[in-house]
Order: C-alpha cells, then sequence, then structure tokens
C-alpha cells in the first residue's frame, strides 16, 4: 500500500486495485481495439498493408491514456488534500479538513 505521506495515497491504491479496468470504462472503443488487434490474422493482414503492429501500438496508446488518466485523478487527489475547503464539499472537508491532516 502507498505511504501515507504521499499526497495521493489514495490515487495510487485505487490503480494498483483497478488495473487497466478503468482505461476499459472510459475509453470503451480503446479496450475493443485492443482485442481485436490481437487477433493474429487480422493483425497480420494489417502489418503486411500497413507496416504497422496494431497490437504494440494499441498497448502503448491504452498505456499513454492510462497514464495521463491516473494522473489528472492523483493531480486532483493532492489538490483536495492541499486545501478540502476548495471544494466546498462539506464532506470532503470533514475527512480532510485540518484536524485530519496526514
Amino acid at each position: 500500500m502507498p505511504s501515507r505521506a504521499s499526497p495521493r495515497p489514495a490515487s495510487a491504491y485505487l490503480r494498483q486495485e483497478v488495473g487497466t479496468a478503468l482505461v476499459d470504462a472510459v475509453v470503451p472503443e480503446l479496450g475493443e481495439a485492443i482485442r481485436v488487434s490481437r487477433d493474429p490474422l487480422l493483425g497480420e493482414v494489417i502489418h503486411a498493408l500497413a507496416g504497422v503492429d496494431v497490437a504494440a501500438l494499441a498497448d502503448r496508446v491504452s498505456r499513454e491514456v492510462d497514464k495521463a488518466i491516473w494522473g489528472e485523478i492523483a493531480r486532483e487527489e493532492a489538490a483536495i488534500r492541499a486545501d478540502p475547503r476548495a471544494t466546498r464539499d462539506p464532506a470532503i472537508i470533514a475527512v480532510f479538513g485540518p484536524a485530519r491532516a496526514i
């Protein structure tokens, strides 16, 4: 489990638990493209016609999308932890307010 000293422990933990399922949920077309690209016959045809390793390309795109999504979630978490009152949400302020500083 991530260190409590980090301003993003919940994001890191959630990312570890969820894995790549978030990309499938947020961009289902990408997950489908990855599944299709792993079809050996289709992959060979595309590679022969376009010279592109579709499976490798889909994996790289998926990793970059995953990194971008989780990076944004982590930045939001850090901002909330730094200033919970800015959210104007009583529940978040109660949980992350000054009395509960990590």
